[in-house]
């Protein structure tokens, strides 16, 4: 995927100002940034749900926003960082109404269905209607909508948000394997030692503005942090210190 320029603002406010990036396809990707730095604004854009005012996005070469590109957007799945669900459907019903509308077959859906409902231990509660759900159960079914169509691109917005510590484990592992399978993961979120465990490039962002990028290696040896969070720290107050001088 790649972003050129892209930007976007509501009102007067610019939340995205001309921000380009390259995610390589096979690549766990980590965007990393402070409160209101564009981060979730910019994955709604990737996915389709907001079109950028300026710029282009490209999937395999693609324009996501071109005119019959309903097909390369199916190849985005999102779990957004609020979830966005019918709370009167059950999990199994919001999961095979989502699937038939993707267009997958009643074997091949029913297979996946079942599966990622045992994978984040939403078995026992697949007939419930979601609106009685915790808000991390909620999170778990967005996840499992955003893998039932296996798409090439994986996108993930605060990724620790809502989730326990198994749950957590389960996606790491599926992130990994979709990483073997040469599928692309993008994710955002604020616990860096899950980012730095898991990413093959980060990009550090305010404002829009990218303050560092590269895998975890060329961050540390351009930096001289011993990790992440030190970095972070390190940019941020870097910036803060310009902006009150």
């Amino acid at each position: 995927m790649e972003l050129q320029n892209i930007s976007y603002q509501y009102g007067n406010h610019k939340a995205v100002d001309n921000l380009s990036l390259i995610v390589q396809k096979g690549e766990i990707f980590a965007l990393l940034g402070p409160n209101g730095a564009g981060k979730s604004t910019t994955l709604k854009m990737l996915t389709g749900l907001l079109k950028p005012k300026s710029g282009h996005i490209l999937l395999d070469g693609q324009d996501i926003w071109a005119k019959g590109s309903e097909s390369t957007r199916k190849q985005i799945g999102y779990v957004p960082d609020q979830p966005i669900l019918y709370f009167r459907l059950t999990a199994k019903e919001h999961l095979y109404y989502s699937g038939r509308l993707l267009g997958l077959e009643e074997s091949i859906l029913m297979d996946r269905i079942n599966h990622l409902l045992e994978l984040f231990d939403l078995l026992p509660y697949q007939e419930q209607m979601i609106e009685t759900y915790s808000q991390g159960m909620q999170r778990k079914v967005s996840m499992c909508l955003a893998l039932l169509n296996d798409p090439q691109l994986l996108i993930v917005d605060e990724l620790t948000n809502a989730y326990d510590a198994k749950t957590i484990a389960v996606i790491k592992k599926v992130f990994k394997e979709r990483k073997a399978a040469g599928k692309t993961v993008l994710f955002s979120g604020h616990v860096m030692a899950v980012m730095e465990e898991l990413a093959d490039y980060i990009v550090i962002i305010q404002k829009s503005i990218c303050y560092a990028s590269g895998t975890m290696a060329e961050l540390t040896a351009q930096y001289g942090n011993s990790n992440l969070e030190d970095l972070f720290l390190q940019l941020t107050d870097a910036q803060i210190n310009d902006q009150v001088g």
